[in-house]
C-alpha cells in the first residue's frame, strides 16, 4: 500500500520529498502505545528474553495501516 506524504515538500512536478502518511500515523500510534496501557500490553504478550523493538514497531505500523484503511473508506 503506498500512502502519500504526510508534509510534502514539492520539488517538481514528478518529485515529492517527506514523511508519508503511513509514517506520520505510525509515529502517532507509537506516541499512544507509551502513554498508555499499551506497551505494557504488547510486553505482557511477547515472549521473555526477546527484543520487544519489532514487536513494538510491528504494533505501530498495524495501527497506521488500519488508520489508513479506514481513511480510505467512503462516509
Amino acid at each position: 500500500m503506498s500512502a502519500p506524504p504526510a508534509f510534502p515538500i514539492v520539488l517538481s512536478e514528478i518529485e515529492e520529498r517527506g514523511m508519508t502518511l503511513r509514517d506520520y500515523f505510525a509515529a502517532a500510534a507509537l506516541t499512544g502505545i507509551f502513554a498508555g496501557d499499551g506497551l505494557a500490553a504488547l510486553l505482557d504478550n511477547a515472549k521473555k528474553g526477546k527484543d520487544h523493538d519489532p514487536l513494538i514497531a510491528f504494533a505501530a505500523y498495524e495501527l497506521a495501516d488500519a488508520m489508513l484503511a479506514e481513511r480510505g473508506k467512503k462516509p
